[in-house]
């Protein structure tokens, strides 16, 4: 019997000590939106407590130029929890500010253990076994990855309608310029199985959850970035 507690003690352990090791802090982040070099906008990212959950967003806007093109205004939201369970998807949403035919929607049923998926107007399920992350949440991943020291971690990430394997990896520090200040940023490769994308974040390490620079590269070629301007929220 005594065996069988402490079993169940240290299963449940990682995510507890993970959720009290990396504690959510509120805020506000914009972005400069670079391709291949041009400019194209700017982009904010926030994380705000919402109801009883915490909400992950992403806005882009156009510059002038580009909206001469294009009057789409993406957006992206996740909504989670995060306590003693871990981490636990539960709603997200991308699509158009001005018009939402075309979005994308995943919502996790964990009593369930079942996610339903549509993109593209096509519906798929698929069962969870374990935590699920997307795009925004990676951050939290990061985060975690730094206060167990990890250097590599493999998870379950939401992409394009499906459920795929992915891998981040800690490259090390490297010096960059944010503005007008010098940082030293923690470095981290993220990979996806059956996906020539890969993406860069670059992080402060007193402030984990605030990329300084996003940086998406497909087939090794720097394709798009977003790079601080200001935030509000953090210290």
């Amino acid at each position: 019997m005594l065996a069988g507690l402490l079993l169940a003690l240290c299963v449940a352990m990682p995510a507890y000590v993970a959720a009290a090791e990396v504690e959510l802090q509120a805020y506000t982040a914009t972005y400069s939106v670079k391709g291949r070099g041009i400019s194209l906008g700017t982009a904010e990212i926030s994380l705000q407590p919402f109801e009883d959950m915490w909400r992950w967003r992403m806005t882009t806007e156009a510059n002038a130029f580009v909206s001469l093109f294009t009057d789409e205004e993406p957006f992206s939201e996740t909504i989670f929890t995060w306590n003693s369970d871990g981490l636990r998807l539960q709603n997200i949403h991308i699509g158009d500010e001005n018009g939402d035919k075309g979005a994308e929607t995943a919502d996790f049923d964990w009593v369930g253990g079942e996610v339903d998926m549509v993109r593209k107007r096509k519906r798929r399920q698929a069962q969870l076994v374990d935590e699920v992350y997307d795009l925004q949440s990676v951050h939290l991943r990061a985060a975690m990855m730094q206060a167990k020291r990890e250097d590599e971690t493999s998870f379950q990430l939401y992409y394009k309608g499906k459920l795929r394997d992915s891998k981040l990896v800690y490259l090390g520090s490297e010096s960059l310029w944010i503005g007008e200040r010098k940082i030293d940023a923690r470095v981290y490769e993220h990979s996806i199985v059956n996906s020539d994308k890969a993406l860069k974040y670059y992080y402060e390490a007193a402030r984990p959850l605030v990329p300084v620079l996003i940086e998406n590269r497909k087939s090794g070629k720097s394709h798009s970035e977003l790079r601080l301007q200001s935030v509000d929220g953090q210290p």
